[in-house]
């Protein structure tokens, strides 16, 4: 069965370059002081473009939204601000002010911590989690995909049929869902209804071996069940 697609919100190129033209603004007033914030806005913005879709790599790294590897560009401006705010409070306040920030921290982490916490309950397993990501954008094709998928896992065909469709008809160019569409009614022994499904998701990205992989073999469950050659 083709690999469950990822769902995950889309970046806007226009949204995108608003936000780094206003970065590169405060950068600039920033560097005034040091040149830390430049390194880890420079690190965050090359490390986080393969996930914005704008600089493709594999389809792994452009479905996959998660920001940890750029975050290191942030942890570095964030130890370069706090480096500076150490220094800053403590030739002003002394021992009191690095309590003082000592504090804040503990409170932001308290926090951090907690937030972590109740969102982990939303990642338990892999239902529960395809459940939020419908709750969030229930028109998201990828998102009654990949529910879809989970629940072909689990045997639910008939709940799993219903999110394919919903998926198609909020976007019936979508390759991915005709593909995993296809796999649900293939394993049906619905071949003749499978197979045009398959297709599409071909032609749609030709190059994509999986997507073949299952068309063709299709085509050869249907050419042995009806006793022709291919």
């Amino acid at each position: 069965m083709a690999a469950k697609c990822a769902v995950t919100p889309r970046i806007g190129r226009r949204s995108f370059r608003v936000v780094s033209h206003r970065c590169g603004r405060a950068l600039v007033v920033l560097c005034r002081w040091t040149v830390a914030p430049l390194a880890s806005w420079a690190f965050f913005m090359v490390a986080v473009l393969p996930t914005t879709g704008i600089v493709g790599f594999s389809i792994v790294a452009t479905s996959d939204k998660h920001a940890y590897l750029p975050a290191a560009g942030l942890l570095m401006g964030l130890a370069s601000l706090l480096v500076w705010l150490q220094a800053a409070m403590r030739s002003r306040w002394g021992w009191s002010g690095i309590a003082v920030l000592g504090a804040g921290l503990a409170a932001v982490v308290a926090l951090e911590v907690r937030g972590t916490r109740d969102y982990y309950t939303r990642w338990r397993d892999t239902e529960t989690l395809d459940r939020h990501m419908l709750a969030l954008a229930p028109r998201s094709p990828d998102a009654h995909s990949a529910y879809a998928t989970e629940l072909i896992r689990q045997g639910r065909s008939g709940e799993a049929l219903e999110h394919f469709n919903t998926a198609l008809a909020l976007d019936p160019a979508n390759g991915q869902v005709h593909n995993n569409l296809g796999v649900l009614l293939a394993q049906q022994g619905r071949l003749d209804e499978a197979i045009p499904h398959f297709a599409f998701a071909v032609q749609q990205r030709p190059t994509f071996a999986v997507w073949r992989r299952n068309l063709e073999r299709a085509q050869a469950d249907q050419a042995r069940r009806s006793g022709s050659p291919r």
